[in-house]
């Protein structure tokens, strides 16, 4: 019988982080009609920092309370998605 292979999981993970721009200027609010234009740009899951050799250093997929916690099976990274917004204030 082999002995349980065990690995620091530590991690830091840049989890989310947006950028939000508010045009309303004299162009916006007399030529356009509008109060403001909102400009957003966000990106979620952008990197992770770890020494863990595995797919993912978050891999319980029973959460906190699970008693599988910390075990490595059937886990996928989270997928990096961009997201682009425009509002119009009236």
């Amino acid at each position: 019988m082999g002995a349980p292979f065990y690995e620091n999981g530590s991690f830091v993970k840049l989890r989310e982080i947006s950028v939000t721009y508010t045009w309303a200027d004299a162009f916006v609010q007399q030529k356009l009609g509008l109060a403001s234009i909102d400009l957003r740009v966000g990106g979620r899951n952008l990197a992770t920092s770890t020494k863990y050799t595995g797919a993912n250093p978050e891999p319980s997929l029973g959460g906190a309370d699970s008693p599988s916690m910390g075990v490595d099976w059937f886990s996928n990274p989270e997928p990096r998605s961009f997201v682009f917004a425009v509002t119009l204030n009236r």
